[in-house]
This record gives C-alpha cells, structure tokens and sequence, in this order.
C-alpha cells in the first residue's frame, strides 16, 4: 500500500480500496446551504441529514462528529487508530 494511504476496504478480485489518511483524520464537515438539503461528507462518504439529526444538533443533543461517528463507525474507528 502506498505511503500515507489507510485501507477501506477490500475489492472484490482480491485488491483493496484506499484513500489518503489525511481525508479520514480531518473528520466530517456539513454543506448546510445544499440545494437539497444539509449534507454531511467525510472522506467521500455523503449523508443527507434528517430532520432528526439536525434537531439533534440544534438542541446540543448531538454533534456533527457524534453524527458521523454513528453513521460511519469504520471511518471513526480509521481515525482513531491513526490519530496524531
């Protein structure tokens, strides 16, 4: 695997998709003003958020990276692994 790269996940043939670790580290971030609605993306995983879990953030109930964490858990277990 090349330098600087974490494994996602396994292809199928046998190979493995990859992407730059730094894309896991940084963490999700949210496109409140999308045309269809608030997106939340992290490492190029996209997630529409509900009704649900923006009155969850705007209440204090929940966080953006608690959010991620839910809906990603292989992506935060990444970051926490190569946490700096």
């Amino acid at each position: 695997m090349r330098e600087g790269y974490v494994k996602i996940a396994d292809a199928p043939g046998g190979g493995h998709i990859s992407m730059p670790i730094e894309a896991v580290t940084n963490g999700p971030s949210v496109t409140w003003k999308h045309v269809d609605g608030p997106l939340m993306h992290w490492a190029g995983s996209m997630h529409w958020l509900t009704l649900r879990e923006r009155l969850r953030i705007f209440f204090r109930r929940a966080t953006v990276d608690q959010i991620a964490c839910e809906r990603w858990p292989h992506l935060a277990r990444l970051r926490a692994e190569h946490a700096r």
